[in-house]
């Protein structure tokens, strides 16, 4: 999240394209782009635990804790692009597929809300306007090339 403060906190997708953005390169996008996944603040997540040290229903019970909202990873990538003023810098969409990755994952929040009455407050375009302003004063590595290399090597990288 954008509060870490690991000496390289650069770790999940929207860290590396922003990684890949402020150098002034084009995010990799694997498989089409139009695959998903469900971001969440670190001030959600937060927000659910010391909801979760509350409730007595929760004691003992697994609960989701996320947006609960699908984002499409090459339109993450263009809108940390737009965020940053780089509109001219597009997501290289490589259609390689990585084995085992999930196409679509989305959280499904009913018990999150009927245990903690827990709901999300922090909009999508206010969590990533956070991530960058944060990114933008933290140590940057782009591992993209070697994280590449290291998938076709297991064979996990494919057309």
């Amino acid at each position: 999240g954008p509060r870490q403060s690991l000496s390289n906190p650069y770790t999940g997708v929207l860290a590396i394209f922003l990684s890949r953005l402020l150098a002034g390169e084009a995010p990799v996008v694997y498989e089409d782009g139009r695959q998903t996944r469900d971001f969440v603040s670190v001030h959600d997540v937060v927000d659910a635990v010391m909801l979760a040290l509350v409730s007595d229903d929760a004691i003992g019970q697994i609960v989701n804790i996320a947006s609960g909202e699908p984002q499409r990873i090459a339109d993450c990538a263009v809108k940390l692009a737009e965020l940053l003023e780089r509109p001219d810098i597009v997501p290289q969409i490589t259609g390689k597929f990585r084995r085992g990755d999930i196409r679509h994952c989305t959280a499904d929040l009913m018990r999150a809300h009927t245990l903690l009455g827990y709901r999300p407050r922090i909009s999508w375009t206010q969590g990533l306007t956070e991530l960058i302003d944060w990114a933008k004063q933290a140590p940057s590595v782009d591992l993209t090339g070697k994280a590449e290399r290291e998938l076709q090597e297991r064979g996990i990288l494919r057309n």
